[in-house]
This record gives structure tokens, sequence and C-alpha cells, in this order.
């Protein structure tokens, strides 16, 4: 913008603002140029004078000027108006691809201008501006001024197949808006979408946001076994973010023998989170499928529920000892043994025997054996082998005898 300005207190006929008439901008025998941002688009420029200088026809003449189009040549204000002091407004239509410069060029005196009103030719909005999948928005096409007889079509248009949109609609005569429905498909990733409208002499877009669901993509566990009592950390994790609020993930599992909660919240801007699952006392060994499900998405992980390997029974041969023999005693186990083997404490109850600390039940086997010797005896007794392992023992009793056995 540039120029001088000046303003009178007469008044000006012909508006209902006269107020606005009274001031003006000019420039000193030079192009008054003003310039203003406006989005690509079909707009209505509307120049607004009124002559409160001169009083008569060929004192001041202009060429008016938009985005380089001359759209009035030798503009009088005193001879288009019919006098001084009376409002004129000229409206051009005028399509911007980001700017709008209005420029009055001097041809007599001094160019000038009372008031500037920009206005898009066709407005556009639709509520909600934010979707999800199969949801939809209210559109509503707005005219500056009431449709003609038989209504004017608006062609529509989307550049997102995500976005459905009829392909026109009608503004019904002596009306100057109308409505329609955008909806969407299934959003799988956030995006954007731009619905552009259509009329001879004008366009617009809106610019609508969609958001995909908040999904879940994983659930892991570990450790991925259990025993009786144990707990495992388990982690679901989402595809995005959690909205405000958080999200709650309901969770499930398929035997009684696992204890996990009813859900967990993954926190507002969070993508994950854990929770405990806890093993009961268990007889059996047995699988745990936990399902963790948000927003119609499920994920599953199987957690392995094992027994702890026990001994299940110790036998000695022979049952009897003197001094100085000795027995082969054999530990078994209610299951193979793990990787790296099992290994079996033991101990006896009586000073005369002697029992190695531990014996070891190599991986894959279910039992080992070891040797129980007599010391020197000096009376006849009994000797007790405990065999322990996992918190559970099985025992075997050996008689110790000073004489030989027949």
């Amino acid at each position: 913008t540039s120029g001088a300005t000046y303003s009178t207190s007469s008044h000006t006929t012909g508006t209902l603002d006269p107020s606005l008439y009274t001031k003006e901008r000019y420039a000193d025998r030079s192009i008054l140029q003003y310039q203003s941002a406006a989005p690509a688009g079909s707009y209505n420029v509307k120049l607004k004078f009124a002559e409160i200088y001169f009083s008569s026809p060929n004192q001041r003449v202009f060429n008016i000027i938009i985005n380089g189009n001359t759209v009035a040549q030798n503009f009088d204000i005193v001879a288009a108006a019919g006098g001084p002091y009376k409002a004129l407004d000229k409206s051009f239509p005028v399509t911007s691809s980001g700017q709008i410069v209005i420029q009055l060029v001097p041809i007599t005196e001094n160019p000038k201008i009372n008031a500037i009103e920009i206005t898009p030719a066709l407005s556009f909005g639709c509520s909600p501006n934010t979707l999800s999948s199969s949801s939809s928005s209210t559109c509503t096409i707005s005219l500056l001024q009431p449709a003609p007889a038989g209504g004017t079509a608006v062609a529509l248009s989307s550049n997102s197949s995500l976005v459905t949109v009829p392909s026109s609609i009608t503004i019904p005569a002596g009306s100057s808006s109308a409505s329609f429905s955008a909806t969407t498909g299934l959003v799988t990733a956030d995006t954007s979408a731009t619905i552009s409208a259509s009329v001879s002499g004008g366009s617009a877009s809106f610019s609508l946001t969609l958001l995909a669901p908040t999904l879940l993509t994983g659930l892991n566990c570990s450790p991925s076994s259990l025993t009786s009592g144990s707990s495992s950390t388990c982690t679901v994790a989402l595809n995005k973010p959690a909205p405000a609020g958080g999200a709650v993930v309901t969770l499930s599992d398929n035997n009684a023998a696992l204890s996990v909660p009813a859900s967990v919240t993954v926190a507002a801007g969070a993508t994950s989170a854990s929770f405990s699952a806890t093993a009961a006392t268990l007889t059996a060994d047995s699988n745990a499928t936990i399902t963790a499900t948000l927003s119609g998405s499920s994920v599953t992980f199987s957690l392995g529920l094992v027994t702890n390997t026990v001994p299940t029974s110790l036998s000695c041969s022979p049952t009897s000892l003197t001094s100085g023999a000795s027995s082969t005693c054999t530990v078994t186990l209610s299951k193979a043994a793990p990787a790296g083997g099992a290994v079996v404490t033991l101990s006896d109850n009586n000073a005369s025997l002697s029992v190695p600390a531990s014996v070891t039940v190599a991986a894959g086997a279910t039992s080992a054996s070891f040797s129980a010797t007599a010391a020197t005896l000096t009376a006849d007794s009994t000797a007790t082998i405990t065999a322990s392992l996992s918190g559970s023992s099985v025992t075997f009793s050996l008689n110790l005898l000073t004489s030989t056995v027949l």
C-alpha cells in the first residue's frame, strides 16, 4: 500500500455506511497499489469510491488494473457516480494464484480509493473437518448471490479415493447455499483429502483430515514360558500414539491356569503398555493364548505353562548293605530334564552311609543313578536317602547290617 490520506466531514449519499466514504487514500500522480495474499481460487473484488475532493467530471481520471488485467479504463468517479459525494461500488471477478494486486494508474490527477472488499466468489466448508474410517462430514457450498431461476449447478470432486462426494450439487433457485455429504472408506494411515467445488465464475476447495484408527500391531511376553506361580511381562504395541484419554486394550486368555488383567491402558501419546501374566499352580504342561483387542483389531501371544521337573521316585539295589558295601540308587523325574540337565540334591540321615551331594539328570533323560556306600558298621541301623528338586523330594531307606544277610 502506498499514497497519502484525505478525509472530509461532508455527507456521502447512496450508501448505508456513509462514514466509509468520508476517507480516502490517494497517490500523488503515481500508481496507487494494494497487494493482498489470497489462496488460489476465485474472488469478487469490490472497489468503493466517492469523489470527496473534486466536483466536476474529467478532474480525476485513472485506469484500474487487477492482477495485471485492465478492468476499467479512463475511470472518472464523478462521471460514473453522477456527481460528487455519491457512493459508487465497482465489482470485478478475479482469479488468484496466491495474491491479488490492485493498481490504480493515473491519467489525470491523483488516483484514489475509499475502501476495498475482497470475498470468495464461492465459499466452501465441511463439518467435522476430521474424519476416521466409514464416517461422514456435512459440507456446505455458498454463493455470494442467490441462485437464479433453474438453480446453480456446482461440480464437485475429491483428490482422494478415500473420500466419496457426489459429482455435483444444485443450489436451488433463490437460495445461496446447499449441502452434501463427504464419506470416507477404510482409512489405514493418517492423511488428508481435498474436496473441490467449481461453478461458472468461481471455485473453492476444502481440506479434510483423515485419521486412521488406533490399532494393535503386536503382543509380546517375556519370558515365554512359566512355571507355577511365576509371571511374564507382556507388552502391547499400537500403530500410532494413543489419542487423548489413552487407548484401553481389552485382554483375555484361554487357560484357567493363567491370570491376566481385564484390560491395559496405553497412555495418551504412547505407543505401548505392559501388563503381567501370572501362572497358577500347574499340574500339567499346557499352553495359554493371550488375546489383546482394540478397535476391532486383535493380536495374540502363546505362553508355555510348564510344570516343574520334580523327582517322582527313588530306588536302591541292593536294599541292604554291610560294611563297605555299595548300593546303586536311581532317581526318576516327572519328565525329561530340560536343557542343561536337572541337578538333584542328595542327603541322608545316617553318618554310616555316604552319598554324593547331588546327581545330575542329563538333558532329555528322566533318571540318573548314583552310589550309596556303607562305612564300617558297628550296629544294625537304617539310613534314609532324600533326593530333592524344585521344592519336591522323594526318599528311600537302606538297611545297614553288621553281618552278612543270607
